[in-house]
């Protein structure tokens, strides 16, 4: 079964069927042929893959993300981070990094945080010393990676389903290894710019600008009802006045009365076309747990999790041997599959590896969700990629030399918090 499995669904991948379709399919295929249980059990496994609670927060935070980038939150947090470190040295690319991680504490998504802000800060970074289109292109893509670690994180949500994990303790889990990874790539940027210092860039002068206390004082104030959103999530989730659930209506209310009632730059058409995105985005995420649900179970029902655990620790019992074979499948199996499929398909197979060697259920949390978002940013199906090449109007090609040093400095991100427990778990078992 299991092979009939994979076959069919690789072949369907290489044809160029959507990755949900061919989950679906491969999943029929292998029981028609190998099993006499009919294919209602198929559809009671898809009904009952999505038919959980906690997955009702997916659509209202993305609908929050989608509100806050429309009615003026986002602007006020890229002229906030502007003013904050725009004068440092790489001033505009340390821009980009923080006003992305800013925003990922809105929107948790990859996609909107690429979007919202590369189309603002990627034309200013390729006019500044160190920098040009590719390279501008290439940071906000792997920046927008950020999106789904910072809480809060539609992944997040989806890992805590699978793996039976904590939402909220992930939340809190995921703020230091998002720190990490924005601070890795701050400084590659910055040796970037020392690396190029002398090189003369068109209109560079007119983006550097002496900025006083004042003007980070009235920006801070401008951008304080936007920062406030993560606190009123964590605290409220923090102090049990609303589960992680919860907490995704609560930003969407929050989002609508500030951009509507406060700043009243959020009109009918906007919040029309929010609605539209929200529920396309929604269904994408909602039909892939869908159609991977009966892959899942087909794999659990052969044993497949269980055996390749027991592969893995025959090959050896080392901690460190048995992390590094995990990243290196996540990371190739990232780069080919779709964050919320392939975290689907990998959870429940390495979830028992974790076990055994004793990796804490958070840290192994946030290494899978680090691991997959970085698949995000690399070709042939990085969806941050295509965002960011979309938003600056040229090639993939184009960025594939730009990317590698800022895809290293994710890597070396990654593996600290692989093989640093602390770094993960301090803050929830602090806050607790």
């Amino acid at each position: 079964m299991v092979i009939i499995l994979f076959v069919v669904f690789i072949l369907l991948v290489v044809i160029g069927v959507p990755i949900a379709f061919a989950l679906a399919f491969a999943s029929i295929t292998a029981m028609v042929m190998t099993t006499p249980f009919g294919v209602d059990l198929i559809i009671q496994s898809m009904v009952g893959g999505v038919d959980s609670f906690p997955l009702v927060a997916i659509p209202f935070f993305i609908l929050a993300g989608q509100l806050m980038g429309k009615g003026g939150m986002s602007r006020r947090i890229i002229t906030f981070a502007r003013n904050l470190t725009g004068t440092l040295p790489a001033g505009m690319a340390v821009v980009m990094v923080v006003a992305s991680i800013m925003f990922a504490a809105i929107s948790g998504s990859t996609a909107a945080t690429t979007a919202t802000i590369g189309a603002i800060m990627i034309p200013v970074l390729a006019r500044s010393p160190g920098f040009n289109l590719p390279s501008a292109a290439a940071l906000q893509t792997t920046s927008g990676s950020i999106g789904v670690i910072i809480p809060p994180s539609v992944p997040l949500i989806l890992m805590g389903v699978i793996a039976g994990i904590s939402i909220g303790d992930l939340f809190l889990a995921g703020i230091v290894p998002g720190l990490i990874m924005g601070v890795s790539l701050i400084i590659v940027s910055m040796i970037m710019v020392m690396i190029k210092k002398g090189e003369t860039f068109e209109n560079a002068e007119e983006y550097i600008e002496k900025i006083t206390l004042k003007d980070i004082l009235v920006s801070l104030i401008h951008a304080i009802l936007p920062m406030m959103t993560l606190v009123i999530i964590l605290g409220g989730i923090i102090g049990g006045i609303f589960t992680p659930t919860e907490a995704g209506l609560v930003a969407v209310v929050y989002a609508f009365l500030v951009c509507t009632l406060i700043y009243g730059e959020l009109r009918v058409s906007d919040l029309t076309e929010s609605l539209q995105e929200t529920v396309v985005i929604t269904a994408v995420v909602v039909l892939c747990i869908s159609a991977a649900s009966p892959f899942a179970w087909l794999l659990t029902v052969e044993q497949i999790p269980q055996q390749m655990a027991h592969s893995m620790l025959a090959i050896t019992e080392s901690p460190f041997m048995l992390i590094g074979l995990m990243l290196f499948c996540l990371i190739i199996i990232g780069t080919f599959l779709d964050l919320t499929p392939a975290m689907l398909i990998l959870v429940p197979v390495f979830l028992p590896i974790a076990s055994a060697i004793n990796m804490p259920d958070l840290q192994f949390g946030l290494m899978v969700t680090m691991a997959l978002a970085i698949g995000q940013c690399t070709p042939p199906l990085g969806v941050s990629l295509f965002v960011a090449c979309g938003v600056a109007k040229c090639k993939i090609s184009d960025l594939v030399i730009p990317l590698i040093p800022f895809l290293a400095a994710l890597l070396v991100a990654l593996l600290i918090i692989a093989f640093v427990p602390a770094l993960t778990t301090w803050l929830p078992y602090l806050l607790k």
